[in-house]
């Protein structure tokens, strides 16, 4: 799908976080007892927020990282190996040849096979 096809929805979702913001500001200039009503109500909008944007970008084939909560998605980079998804909170990487391999630049772990460090090989 190509990237401008997506730009609606990338602005709708900005917009919204843009109001979200707009209302936490404005929050100081209420009572104390409703700004901690308010504050628990924009915590939960940006949450709903951030789980459609995860479902709306799943739906349309994008790969997702559980590395938070809503999911993050992850982006496209390019390395001189080519090209892998990126998540943008983590940094875990997939190249996107092989599909299945997550790697953490830190300490280059696989996350969906488990660890394969060195010190963590089955001896024979």
């Amino acid at each position: 799908m190509a990237p401008t096809t997506l730009q609606p929805v990338k602005d709708a979702f900005a917009l919204f976080r843009e109001g979200l913001a707009a209302v936490r500001d404005a929050k100081a200039l209420l009572p104390a007892a409703q700004q901690e009503a308010v504050t628990v109500t924009l915590e939960k909008a940006g949450t709903a927020a951030s789980l459609a944007e995860a479902q709306i970008a799943k739906a349309l084939g994008f790969r997702l990282h559980e590395c938070t909560w809503p999911p993050q998605i992850m982006l496209a980079v390019k390395t001189p190996n080519g090209e892998e998804k990126r998540c943008p909170a983590c940094g875990a990487t997939t190249d996107i040849r092989t599909r299945r391999r997550v790697v953490r630049p830190s300490r280059a772990i696989s996350t969906e096979h488990g660890d394969r460090s060195p010190e963590n090989k089955p001896r024979r």
